[in-house]
């Protein structure tokens, strides 16, 4: 039958075609679903800023981790579902024509600027808004362009995708202090002002190898307990901390901590905790909470609470390493 009517050969032929053409398209924006916004292999991503006026969000990847604007460890599960969503934005339409000037101008004072990186290299920037008047949902437009896109997150049945974007440091922020093996750490300094005498110093040296000293004199090393110090190095692995509901009123932080502790990474990060006292009462101001206490972390930007649990292990005293 095809032989004798090659047409309906001819016409099988653009059906097809059509319909490929229709498949891909997608609301008449064919291929760029998958590349004006999604970043392709989000994998090779290895920086992450958010702003938008002061504010910035910076998530920076490690070896083991990524850093939140490189003072704090960023929680790893949070980083990967907003790689994952970079690989899942997809367009669904321009702006609308009467809406397009506003959701541009929305975009830019209002939205938040998201730009990724890869070996340091820039490599996609949009912006990001969530409308919520008129045609309502998430719109993206590219850092140099004027033109908006209305966008979906495949997978994702709501239409405010900018929620992921967010500005919030304690919402990208792993309640972690520390998670240090004896291996990565290069040094930790404990100080108690109150009792400078319990004070102390340890540092690996390449010369001498892991070395013990008050914070001004070394100790000798035949009065120094490796082993005590080795087991010691291993309480830093998994310490954590919680913020408190309300703010501490300033009068508890700002005298002297009873303690003063910084580790030194391998890497050369410096974790510093500043340890205060939390008193049951306002009325009692010799009695303090025997279970938590209160610490101010990163630069002292952070008053967090942990617990003598975790942590006495951890504040010990320059003759628990010293031979008996």
């Amino acid at each position: 039958m095809f032989r004798k009517h090659p047409v309906y050969i001819a016409f099988l032929i653009v059906v097809t075609i059509a319909v490929l053409i229709l498949i891909n398209r997608r609301d008449g924006l064919p291929g760029r679903q998958s590349s004006e916004f999604s970043s392709g292999n989000a994998s090779l991503i290895d920086k992450v800023v958010i702003s938008k006026a002061e504010e910035t969000v910076i998530l920076e990847r490690e070896e083991h981790h990524w850093m939140l604007n490189g003072t704090a460890i960023a929680r790893n599960d949070r980083v990967d579902f907003l790689l994952s969503c970079f690989e899942r934005i997809e367009i669904v339409s321009p702006a609308a024509k009467s809406m397009k000037d506003r959701v541009a101008e929305h975009l830019k004072t209002e939205g938040k600027l998201v730009r990724l990186y890869v070996n340091g290299n820039l490599r996609k920037g949009f912006h990001v808004y969530y409308e919520p008047e008129g045609i309502t949902g998430t719109y993206m437009m590219l850092e140099d362009s004027e033109d908006p896109f209305m966008v979906r997150l495949i997978g994702y049945a709501g239409n405010d995708i900018e929620v992921f974007f967010s500005l919030n440091h304690r919402s990208w922020q792993d309640n972690v202090l520390f998670e240090q093996g004896p291996d990565d750490i290069r040094e930790v300094r404990l100080e108690y002002p109150e009792t400078p005498e319990h004070s102390f110093r340890i540092r690996h040296n390449e010369t001498n190898g892991v070395v013990l000293s008050e914070l001004t004199a070394p100790i000798p090393p035949e009065n120094t307990d490796l082993h005590e110090i080795q087991d010691y190095l291993f309480f830093f692995s998994n310490i954590r901390y919680e913020y408190p509901e309300d703010p501490f009123p300033d009068s508890l932080i700002s005298g002297s901590p009873f303690a003063d502790l910084t580790v030194i990474t391998g890497t050369g990060r410096e974790i510093h905790l500043k340890a205060y006292r939390w008193p049951v009462s306002d009325n009692a101001s010799e009695a303090y909470d025997l279970n938590r206490f209160i610490g101010l972390i990163n630069d002292d930007r952070d008053t967090v609470i942990l617990e003598y649990a975790d942590m006495d292990p951890v504040l010990r005293r320059i003759e628990d390493f010293q031979k008996k």
